[in-house]
């Protein structure tokens, strides 16, 4: 691109990089609207400094290098062109996607299903607010292809961004209260519907999730459920990034509250799964680790052990029954989605759409450390024993499959599942909840990595199926960042 030649403001994927054959470096709209925030913050930034030098006249909309004045469509929503009812239509999809669903034949429960009423009680111009709206238009986007709500998603994270900034600069006192906490797991789902990437701002936005939980005030319990799911998000981070968490880390699961059941537990395991694979990925840097200084992986052999033994006493409330997959049953888009090469035969059917999320985060996070140990394994230099190497990287192996085809297996009967006993499948994928997607997503893409590089035999081509699950993630359940693990693990 020429120097002074500037990208399209108003399309994420830019025409002029369009017909110059060039990667465009905003492909997408949570990109777009990161590149808005850096334009209207210098805009600010000189306005308010013209203003101290007293200025006055200076404090109109400056223009843009070109000579045109800044427009963007993040100061404001009127010239989007939304229909009058565009907005109920997409928070009433959001509300039948995430906040209803969270038991089979149940009611709602958990930390999304305080949202609507918090939602309801926020000022229209109150972070919160902006947040939701953000997230029902990135939803409807993504279930419905509208290109309206596409816009006015960027217009509400832009909205969003700017309040959080201004709190940030005139009630930094805001920050400790545990309404920032929901907007934070709003802005997560966001990121997740949103972008396609898996880069610097995922990451920033887990710093700064883990920053306000350490800043927050504590005097309060009314908050620690949203903490708790707060803290599962950056264990997910911590995980797949093979990233330590930090030492005071232990206190905020101290907080989680006991309606939290097994995933309080599972949470305090996770953390340690964590810590131990950032100790391994260190050792990998040195190039292996002596015979005589197999602390590490003894440490991790053991935590994989208990984590297995965990796993075998889950209450009876968290079992599961394996019936047949019949795609002949099935309406069209699950009978092909479950009649693709490498699709499983039989499926894991649970009572509880929550215990086979807890089955299935015990699952990704043992593959996870397995991954960690196979990796050590590779490194190590060569030992006296070599039978005992040999039979412990079949027995990592063994694992790393066995705990793939499980969460493999699962995925029917979740995609397949009614909140009501009575109801038959879902008749189209937009009868689908899209909470379901958003569970399934982190296990599916653990599985899928398993395969990468071709370090784990593929024998039953469940990589190519895992694929197909991602891709139908992406394509009809409006999940983005499945195409981020597309690409990291394809």
């Amino acid at each position: 691109m020429l120097i002074g030649e500037k990208c399209d403001r108003s399309s994420p994927v830019c025409s002029r990089c369009e017909r110059g054959r060039r990667d465009c470096v905003y492909p997408d709209m949570f990109d777009s609207a990161h590149r808005d925030q850096r334009v209207v913050a210098k805009a600010s930034a000189e306005t308010k400094w013209r203003q101290r030098v007293g200025n006055p006249s200076a404090t109109q909309t400056q223009p843009d290098r070109d000579g045109k004045p800044i427009s963007d469509p993040l100061l404001g929503a009127p010239h989007v062109g939304l229909r009058d009812n565009l907005h109920d239509l997409a928070y009433q999809r959001f509300v039948y996607d995430f906040l209803t669903p969270s038991g089979f034949h149940s009611p709602a429960k958990g930390t999304f299903s305080r949202l609507d009423t918090l939602y309801s009680r926020a000022p229209p111009d109150s972070c919160l607010f902006c947040a939701v709206t953000a997230v029902s238009y990135a939803n409807f986007y993504g279930r419905l292809k509208s290109e309206e709500a596409r816009l006015a998603s960027g217009v509400y994270y832009g909205k969003t961004l700017q309040k959080l900034t201004g709190l940030m600069d005139t009630n930094p006192t805001g920050f400790t209260g545990d309404g920032i906490l929901v907007v934070m797991l709003v802005l997560g789902l966001y990121e997740t519907l949103a972008s396609t990437r898996r880069d610097g701002t995922w990451i920033t936005h887990m710093r700064g999730t883990q920053s306000i939980i350490a800043s927050r005030d504590k005097s309060s319990n009314e908050g620690n459920g949203i903490v708790a799911s707060l803290c599962l998000h950056l264990l997910v981070y911590y995980i797949s990034e093979r990233v330590s968490p930090p030492s005071y880390f232990h206190q905020w699961l101290a907080q989680v509250p006991p309606s939290f059941g097994n995933k309080a537990t599972l949470s305090k395991y996770m953390a340690e799964v964590a810590t131990r694979c950032a100790k391994l990925k260190e050792i990998d840097k040195i190039n292996g680790f002596l015979p005589q200084d197999s602390g590490p992986l003894d440490a991790a052999l053991s935590l994989d052990a208990q984590l297995q033994t965990w796993a075998l006493h889950m209450p009876e409330s968290r079992s599961s029954t394996i019936i047949p997959v019949n795609p002949s049953e099935y309406p069209p888009w699950a009978s092909e989605l479950f009649s693709s090469p490498g699709a499983p035969k039989m499926t894991e059917a649970f009572s509880d759409p929550l215990a086979a999320s807890d089955w299935n985060m015990y699952r990704a996070t043992r593959i996870q450390l397995n991954l960690s140990l196979l990796a050590s394994l590779d490194a190590f230099p060569q030992c006296s024993d070599v039978f005992y190497a040999t039979r412990l990287k079949s027995r990592v192996l063994d694992n790393i499959y066995t705990l793939s085809s499980e969460i493999t297996s699962s995925v029917p009967h979740l995609l397949l599942s009614t909140r009501e006993p009575t109801s038959s499948y879902p008749q189209s994928t937009e009868a689908i909840h899209g909470l379901r997607g958003w569970t399934v997503m982190w296990p599916v893409s653990i599985a899928f990595s398993c395969y990468r590089n071709g370090s784990i035999p593929d024998l039953d081509s469940q990589k190519e199926w895992l694929g197909t699950v991602l891709r139908f993630l992406r394509d009809s359940m409006g999940i983005a960042k499945a195409q981020a693990f597309l690409e990291a693990y394809g």
